[in-house]
């Protein structure tokens, strides 16, 4: 079981657990900064693994595309405390988020 206050850090991306030397480049960085990651690159493996851990603290990090799929499902689940968001649209991206006050 996680320490309470420890958030549990969800990576969700098309490339996370691959072998593409880039997504490995930024798994890397990512672990060093986020001391408890979690990675995903099936929406539903993902979706999964938040509703079940329902007793900790949940940050979720995800591409725009993916953003638009999973947020409309999860995001009213007390225990996902913000999401954050990259994208390389961000117009696109902007108007579905703007809707969540969780989206950052």
């Amino acid at each position: 079981m996680e320490q309470e206050n420890t958030p549990i850090y969800v990576w969700l991306d098309s490339s996370a657990n691959s072998n593409n030397e880039s997504s490995k480049t930024v798994e890397k960085h990512l672990k060093t900064k986020l001391r408890n990651l979690k990675t995903f690159n099936v929406i539903n493996d993902c979706k999964e693994f938040i509703e079940i851990h329902d007793n900790e603290n949940i940050i979720l990090i995800l591409s725009g595309s993916y953003g638009r799929q999973i947020v409309p499902q999860i995001y009213n689940l007390p225990h996902l405390s913000a999401v954050y968001v990259y994208y390389s649209h961000k117009a696109r991206n902007l108007e579905w988020a703007k809707e969540y006050t969780k989206v950052c």
